[in-house]
C-alpha cells in the first residue's frame, strides 16, 4: 500500500510541477520567490488531491487503470497551472 501512495505522490508532484512550470514559460513569467511558489504548489495540489483520488478510484473500479492514471494526472495539472496563475508574474 505505501508504495502505491509514493507513487501516486510522485505522480501528483511531476505532474504539478511540469504543469506550472510549461504555464510560466509559455506566458512569459516569472517567478519571483521560489519559496511561495512552492507553498503555492503545495495547497493547490492539497485541495485538488481528494477530488482527483477520488475521480481515480471510480476509474479503478470500472476496471480502467489507464483512464484512472490520466485523470489524476490531469487533476494534478491543473492544479499546477492555477499555483503558476498565483505565483507567476510579468516578465
Amino acid at each position: 500500500m505505501s508504495e502505491h501512495i509514493d507513487a501516486l505522490v510522485g505522480i501528483a508532484a511531476d505532474a504539478a510541477s511540469r504543469a506550472a512550470a510549461d504555464f510560466i514559460r509559455l506566458n512569459g513569467l516569472k517567478v519571483p520567490d521560489y519559496d511561495v511558489a512552492s507553498q503555492c504548489l503545495r495547497a493547490e495540489v492539497k485541495l485538488a488531491l481528494p477530488q482527483a483520488l477520488q475521480d481515480a478510484k471510480e476509474a479503478m473500479e470500472c476496471h480502467m487503470s489507464h483512464v484512472a492514471q490520466a485523470t489524476f494526472r490531469a487533476s494534478m495539472a491543473e492544479a499546477g497551472i492555477k499555483a503558476a496563475k498565483e505565483f507567476g508574474v510579468a516578465g
